[in-house]
Parts: C-alpha cells; sequence; structure tokens
C-alpha cells in the first residue's frame, strides 16, 4: 500500500498565515500615520517627537526581525511567527492603557 501526502496545502497555509501577518503589520503602520494629525494635538506632541514615534517603529521592527530569526532558528518558524504575534498583540493591547502627558513632563528636546 503507497500513501502519497500532499504537502502542498500546508505551504498555501503557512503563506496565507504570514500573509496575514504582514496586513496586520502593514496597518499598524498605516494606522499611524492616520491617526497623528489627531494624537499630536491630543498629546501636544513637537515636530521632534512624531519623528520620533515614527523612527521607533522602524527600530522596533529591525530589532524584532533580528530576534525573530534568532528564535526562528532556534524553535522554527511558526514558533517564532507565533511568538512574534503574541508579543505585537501584547504591545498593541497595552497602548489602549496610555493616557496624555501633560506638556510639562514632555522628555524629548525641541
Amino acid at each position: 500500500m503507497q500513501v502519497t501526502i500532499d504537502h502542498r496545502s500546508g505551504g498555501r497555509r503557512a503563506l496565507l498565515l504570514a500573509f496575514m501577518a504582514a496586513v496586520i503589520e502593514g496597518f499598524d503602520l498605516q494606522a499611524a500615520g492616520v491617526a497623528v494629525p489627531k494624537l499630536a494635538p491630543a498629546f501636544g506632541l513637537t515636530p521632534q517627537q512624531i519623528g520620533l514615534f515614527f523612527s521607533s517603529a522602524t527600530v522596533g521592527l529591525i530589532f524584532g526581525a533580528l530576534a525573530g530569526g534568532r528564535v526562528a532558528d532556534a524553535w522554527g518558524r511558526r514558533s517564532g511567527l507565533v511568538l512574534s504575534l503574541v508579543t505585537f498583540e501584547i504591545f498593541s493591547a497595552a497602548t489602549a492603557y496610555v493616557s496624555p502627558a501633560s506638556n510639562s513632563s514632555s522628555s524629548c528636546a525641541s
């Protein structure tokens, strides 16, 4: 008896999951760009602070990619992707607890 296993469907599913993760990440970056006209006055942000806000997203992606590669090498790609998505969700949910700071406690120099 010969059994044939079709591995192509697993590849499609992995590709779909990776695509969905990229869409979620892209949406998060785009949402920040759309929200900044309302965020800046609400939080009293200076142009330098807005620049830091957007730059930190890119720096975070760099460090996330480096750490994600290490995790994927050590524990596998699936575990790496799941860990990165869970981490992303935790920090995204944490943004709901941010409150506007007063202008006097601004830590970014003008």
